[in-house]
């Protein structure tokens, strides 16, 4: 029987359901699978036909370790879904913003600012980016550059006048990311809040050239945490931004992608592109809805084996 690996990370691994789904649906055509964690350096990567990156969250954490890995499966020539060239294109938030830029993808307004950029304190320097990029705004948020689920991300009110959760004071940064800005690959982003974030995000799933289902978000991050829900009215002029984007170049080949929008000046605006290792989203929507979409990612990995 073929045999794939399942990658997870020390702290997920064999405990999320999405995952859990797919090894069965696997199953189901023949090909027996592992969960192996991209931290355990006793695995033996022989054994395997490719690997299918899932739940690896926090590698942000552990980025030095991860580049290092990363760098091995490629001297190993493990085939890997996503590619490593397609996760290579997609992990830095500068580098995947500029793929999107030269593609006519509108974005958030971004300033990414790096440790060679740092000429006194963080705090100074997003301070004088701020001004210098977005006049007459005094609410931004600042994250690293390759981040997950929000951590390190923060609200800065210029104004003092905001309590919604994770609002820092801008003197506070050197403390919060004097670590994250010195990281090799890393470096800080900038970005306008966007006021219709309350009205949740636009999650749209492609995988293999399939829309299988959208998901309203609502990031807890800033505001109080709602229920995230199956999308069932999508735009159209929301739905063709993501089509867009599955078809940019760079991206061609890609196994499963998540978009991430949101509705700005009334004009459907990229947040995020995710090809690393896309969060799903299958435990919001109806089961049926779930089980189909696992499937095509099941019939997609057997094709590319």
């Amino acid at each position: 029987m073929r045999k794939v690996g399942i990658v997870s990370c020390n702290k997920w691994i064999n405990k999320i359901k999405e995952d859990l789904y797919l090894k069965k649906e696997l199953l189901t055509l023949g090909i027996d699978s592992n969960f192996i964690s991209w931290e355990d350096s006793n695995v033996d990567y022989s054994e395997y036909e490719c690997l299918i990156i899932r739940s690896i969250w926090g590698y942000q954490d552990k980025l030095e370790q991860f580049y290092k890995w990363l760098e091995d499966m490629k001297q190993k020539k493990i085939t890997m879904i996503n590619s490593l060239e397609l996760i290579e294109n997609n992990i830095r938030k500068d580098v995947q913003f500029n793929i999107l830029h030269r593609n006519g993808i509108p974005t958030v307004k971004t300033n990414f600012i790096y440790e060679k950029d740092i000429l006194g304190s963080i705090s100074s320097t997003i301070f004088e980016a701020i001004r210098k990029q977005f006049d007459n705004t005094n609410l931004f948020v600042v994250k690293p550059i390759i981040s997950g689920s929000g951590n390190n991300t923060y609200l800065i009110d210029l104004m003092g006048n905001n309590n919604r959760p994770n609002n820092i004071q801008i003197s506070e940064l050197n403390k919060l990311m004097s670590d994250i800005i010195k990281e090799k690959n890393n470096g800080l982003m900038v970005q306008p809040f966007i006021s219709e974030i309350d009205s949740g995000e636009i999650s749209s799933i492609f995988i293999d050239g399939q829309n299988t289902h959208n998901v309203r978000r609502y990031s807890p991050i800033f505001h109080e945490k709602k229920n995230q829900e199956l999308e069932k009215n999508i735009t159209s002029v929301m739905l063709e931004l993501a089509r867009r984007i599955e078809s940019i170049p760079e991206y061609q080949g890609y196994s499963y992608m998540r978009v991430d929008m949101v509705e700005h000046n009334k004009q459907p605006t990229v947040m995020e592109v995710e090809l690393t290792e896309p969060d799903l989203l299958t435990r919001y929507i109806p089961d049926e809805i779930r089980d189909a979409a696992i499937k095509i990612l099941a019939k997609k990995i057997k094709k590319s084996l």
